[in-house]
């Protein structure tokens, strides 16, 4: 293990190893640190730490609720609800102007042409989609399952 990442990761090596020379300066064995360490951080440093934490995450779902709540309706949804005439006011009041005829008829088009596919969630399983399929569902779940980001997120910070 320490030749590949010295071969490979020689940055994660140096602090690793910096790390296993700390620990054993100081008289700990890896297992006593790390369980030394756990009880700081978790008793006597945050006791309710994860309780912050999920108000933290609750904070960002709490602004995007208010936000879709008063943002007003996209020219695309309305026209798409049939509120042709609401999708105009609103693409108006987006652009400035009251020259928005041409963008409204190609928002209608779009919107005639999205409801004239028929089965659209069936479509997606013929066999001419299932590489994109595969694709779609499989990239981002292996991504998750290797811990790929937290690794990325934890070495582009330093």
């Amino acid at each position: 293990m320490d030749g590949f990442l010295e071969k490979f990761f020689p940055e994660v090596y140096r602090r690793r190893s910096l790390l296993m020379r700390t620990i054993t300066a100081i008289g700990h064995d890896n297992r006593n640190f790390h369980s030394e360490y756990d009880k700081y951080g978790t008793e006597k440093l945050h006791p309710s730490g994860w309780r912050l934490s999920l108000g933290l995450a609750a904070v960002p779902a709490v602004l995007m609720t208010i936000g879709g709540i008063l943002l007003p309706e996209t020219p695309n949804s309305l026209t798409e609800r049939g509120f042709q005439e609401k999708g105009r006011k609103v693409l108006e009041k987006i652009r400035g102007t009251s020259d928005v005829h041409a963008e409204l008829e190609d928002i209608i088009d779009a919107s005639e042409l999205a409801n004239s596919v028929e089965h659209p969630f069936r479509n997606i399983l013929e066999k001419r989609n299932r590489p994109q399929l595969v694709m779609a569902i499989f990239m981002p779940t292996f991504q998750i399952l290797t811990g790929i980001n937290s690794i990325l997120f934890r070495y582009s910070q330093a």
